[in-house]
């Protein structure tokens, strides 16, 4: 400690043997120079008192003054100290919470940041539980989320902290350009397969809720970075299979059997005879399945053919079909979503409603079942 800042302290009767039982008169000065705007002072006290007396609580009243007064580099300055000190000091925390209460985002990524190389896993966890309260707060921009996952990434490119994000956006139905931004900074910052495998299910979660025109801007960012993969051209078709627009889906499907292997073709072959079954060509779709005989996707293969069955006039071996699809996976959506469809088709309305139910139980947000009823 400095000769200056020891007199100081012992000034206001500071008992270096005590430093915990620090008098009123000596907290209230630190105050008033903060008030007159003695930053250095202050700053240079805040520093020792850490490298000394990292638990003593006049630090936190020390750091939420300067966040009153809105002076988010000093308080960064002394974080940095702390992380220095003691990188897993509670009063970490608690500022990050002190700066949420008062919507101070840009701090709160900037201190998110310094956090990433010294924190344990389990604590930066908490961080990202505090981050994903407010992603869907109209003053949290997007520049701030993407800031924030490219500092992830290039941290550490498989981070589990993309897994949680966006599922927040959308449960938040934070249907924007906010959504859109993220995934560009996401690709931006890493294409390895553990990130695009993901976005692929995001853009699946956005067919689901109805969002096409949204699904269609992430499949174009992908697309962006990925030019040549059959599993971006497959997405792309189912896009605008969903949109009614079957000349680009045949032209996306095609470009996806030509980058495709041998393991995707099957799955490529079912998409295109779903489309056959959306343009109500059931006679071609049952065809192109059955010559596919894909059994590495047979979840889909069963719910697709038990449909195409049903509306080619064969509906006993139909919903056979698709019941089978949903014994394979009883979280499949669109399986529950056929069925309900059928059982409509033949008036057993409360079998609809039921399965309707299902699919709803899993997905709240699944723009077919909350059309269907």
């Amino acid at each position: 400690m400095s000769k200056p800042i020891k007199t100081y302290l012992q000034k206001y009767g500071f008992d270096f043997s005590n430093p915990y039982n620090y008098s009123e008169t000596f907290h209230e000065d630190i105050v008033s120079l903060i008030n007159r705007k003695e930053y250095n002072k202050v700053v240079l006290i805040c520093l020792d008192l850490i490298e000394l007396y990292p638990d003593i609580d006049l630090i936190p009243l020390i750091i939420f003054t300067f966040i009153n007064h809105k002076e988010f580099e000093i308080v960064l300055k002394i974080c940095d100290k702390i992380l220095e000190v003691a990188p897993n000091h509670k009063i970490l925390f608690d500022i990050l919470e002190k700066l949420e209460q008062l919507y101070y985002f840009n701090p709160i990524i900037d201190l998110c940041i310094k956090f990433l190389n010294t924190i344990n896993r389990k604590k930066l966890m908490i961080i990202y539980d505090l981050i994903s309260k407010f992603l869907s707060h109209d003053l949290f921009n997007s520049n701030y989320i993407c800031k924030l996952i490219t500092a992830v990434l290039q941290n550490n490119p498989q981070d589990i902290f993309i897994i949680n994000i966006i599922p927040k956006l959308i449960k938040n139905n934070i249907y924007n350009n906010k959504l859109v931004k993220v995934c560009r900074s996401i690709l931006d910052a890493s294409v390895s397969p553990h990130i695009v495998h993901y976005l692929i299910n995001i853009f699946q979660k956005l067919l689901d809720n109805g969002k096409y025109n949204m699904a269609l801007q992430v499949s174009k960012e992908l697309f962006s970075k990925l030019p040549q993969s059959p599993e971006v051209w497959l997405m792309v078709g189912g896009t605008y299979t969903k949109l009614g627009n079957y000349t680009q889906a045949f032209n996306a499907y095609r470009n996806a059997l030509k980058y495709s292997d041998t393991k995707l073709t099957n799955k490529i072959c079912i998409s295109f005879a779903w489309m056959y079954i959306c343009l109500g060509k059931y006679d071609k779709a049952i065809k192109l399945l059955l010559k596919s005989k894909d059994r590495e996707n047979k979840t889909l293969y069963d719910n697709y053919l038990g449909f195409a069955y049903f509306k080619n006039g064969n509906p006993k071996e139909g919903i056979e079909l698709i019941k089978s699809s949903i014994m394979l996976d009883k979280n499949y959506c669109h399986a529950w979503i056929n069925l309900a469809k059928v059982e409509l088709e033949l008036h057993n309305h409360y079998a609809s409603f039921c399965a309707c139910f299902e699919c709803l139980k899993i997905n709240n947000q699944y723009q077919e079942a909350l059309d269907l009823y």
